[in-house]
């Protein structure tokens, strides 16, 4: 799913992002995987309380908190949909990839 630790190196080489931590996400009720977040600047001083809309049943996953600024790493069946940064938590809303 999204952006692997083994591949890090690379991405810091062709981005000049730090690759910190990796967060993944699935769904509190029906478990299935939906996205993972990567902290790309784990040394920026902020901290985001994040869940993930379950586009499968409508749940939602477990919070959880991000340190630092982040991306969204999407897999080949659920894509990012829209993120509401204005709500706590940071709610990220996703949708079923199109086959």
């Amino acid at each position: 799913m999204g952006i692997q630790f083994n591949e890090s190196s690379k991405i810091k080489q062709t981005t000049g992002m730090e690759v910190g931590k990796q967060h993944f996400f699935k769904c509190s009720s029906c478990d299935k995987p939906l996205i993972d977040i990567i902290v790309n600047y784990p040394k920026v001083d902020t901290e985001w309380n994040v869940a993930v809309e379950c586009c499968y049943c409508g749940g939602q996953s477990y919070e959880q908190i991000i340190r630092g600024m982040f991306i969204v790493g999407t897999n080949d069946e659920v894509k990012l949909s829209d993120i509401d940064y204005n709500s706590d938590p940071i709610i990220v809303r996703t949708i079923k990839a199109k086959s």
